[in-house]
């Protein structure tokens, strides 16, 4: 089930899952897997909303993040 639902720079559909917390890791799936890549933290940032919009801002074809 997703947690909570983004959009990325093209409009597309960013599905988020697993629960925020202040110390962790979040896998970013791309469109093209050759984009995919890990995001080690952010600081301050304790909510789906604020991940998204960080991680949305580096990457421009996010499909899915997750967090480990």
């Amino acid at each position: 089930m997703t947690d909570y639902i983004a959009v990325n720079r093209k409009g597309d559909r960013v599905e988020c899952y697993g629960e925020v917390e202040e110390n962790s890791n979040f896998e970013v799936i791309c469109e093209d897997e050759c984009n995919d890549w890990v995001c080690m933290g952010i600081d301050g940032a304790t909510t789906w909303r604020e991940v998204a919009k960080h991680i949305t801002l580096e990457t421009y074809d996010v499909v899915e993040i997750c967090a480990i």
